[in-house]
């Protein structure tokens, strides 16, 4: 594999010929998500962005004072992570298309993704950056990437899709025809939306359904209410089993699995905050004990796929645990102006999402050379 040494004077890149290792070469046995954040080694020539980069929601632009939360890096037990190399991803995907499928936090692993391709080559863009559809094409190497918002995965009433939802009636057995119309076309379908909507908070809430059976002429849908006592675990695993099951495509298909969140001191809108300390916190008390969800979550990933699913999971759980330093907080570039909520759930770019995007190049370069 060639490597590449880049500088870009908007935004910094470096590529160290060293220490770049093939995604090819990481090896099917080898567990990437296996392993522990360790103080990043100067040597090895690991490469990012700042918040020049143009694909950035400023409120996950979070270089600035503090950098401490980049002075780290994931080591697997077993192996070396590859490096995110662009070139290398556009050539994997060269005269094909990738969707990311998901919530907010799917978002925010596609603009990182945008931001490290842009070392390799400047996208087309169809859509503003906080639209629910945006496709950015690469015309060298043929590569087309796609958003598409859909936070559920399955059909909701009223669709739309904001911070503050409202109540909402999820259809559990119907896959959302914003995605579903069109996954056939995509040669990977990654379903970045880990089932954080379904948690619901004490300010909305959601009642969780499935219909019955349609009526096309008289324009009706028969809908059976699920009892209150079904937990959000049960309403989750359904909804997930109906986006496996409506599946028609040959694509490659990866899932993430949940996204932890570190709020201490209430939630997200009473009072919660994620302090900024210098170093990754101990595994449990940044992990179970701070995000209760994780647990069940768990669980419900792994019924949905397991040793004989045709998914791949990528397993971004772990490895976010100890990152409660790595959240905007306060200080993204909005909550620093304002008196807004901290933002504890997604994640400062460049930061943790990076490291996602070198999981999904290792397992889209896996499954890509599986014999037809």
């Amino acid at each position: 594999m060639t490597a590449h040494l880049v500088l870009n004077f908007g935004a910094f890149w470096f590529l160290n010929a060293a220490v770049v290792y093939a995604a090819e070469d990481v090896s099917r046995q080898c567990d990437i998500y296996n392993g522990n954040w360790t103080p990043l080694r100067r040597e090895s020539g690991v490469y990012h962005y700042d918040n020049s980069c143009p694909f950035i929601d400023q409120r996950q632009a979070c270089i600035g004072k503090d950098t401490s939360f980049l002075e780290w890096e994931w080591q697997p037990n077993d192996c070396n992570l590859p490096l995110f190399d662009p070139w290398w991803f556009l050539d994997l995907l060269r005269n094909r298309s990738i969707a990311f499928i998901g919530d907010s936090l799917g978002r925010n692993q596609f603009e990182s993704l945008s931001c490290l391709l842009a070392a390799a080559e400047q996208p087309q863009q169809t859509g503003a950056n906080d639209d629910l559809v945006v496709t950015r094409r690469y015309p060298a190497h043929n590569v087309t990437t796609v958003l598409i918002l859909s936070p559920f995965l399955v059909e909701h009433t009223p669709h739309t899709y904001s911070t503050h939802m409202g109540h909402k009636t999820v259809h559990l057995d119907i896959p959302d025809p914003d995605w579903h119309f069109q996954h056939r076309s995509f040669d990977v379908v990654y379903f970045a939306s880990s089932g954080r909507w379904f948690l619901g908070s004490p300010k909305y809430a959601m009642k969780y359904t499935y219909s019955r059976y349609r009526q096309p002429s008289a324009g009706k849908v028969e809908v059976a209410f699920l009892p209150d006592a079904n937990t959000p675990w049960y309403a989750m695993s359904r909804a997930f089993r109906t986006v496996k099951r409506s599946l028609k495509s040959q694509a490659v298909v990866l899932w993430k699995t949940y996204s932890p969140s570190h709020y201490t001191g209430g939630a997200w809108d009473s009072g919660g905050h994620c302090h900024r300390n210098r170093y990754p916190n101990n595994l449990t008390a940044a992990g179970v004990d701070l995000d209760p969800n994780v647990e069940p979550l768990e669980e419900v990933f792994g019924s949905l796929i397991n040793e004989r699913s045709l998914v791949t999971k990528l397993n971004v759980t772990h490895m976010a645990m100890p990152r409660n330093d790595a959240h905007p907080g306060d200080l993204n570039n909005i909550a620093r102006k304002s008196s807004s909520a901290q933002d504890c759930v997604h994640w400062c770019l460049p930061g943790i999402p990076d490291v996602w995007n070198r999981f999904l190049l290792v397992e889209i370069g896996r499954r890509l050379r599986e014999p037809a």
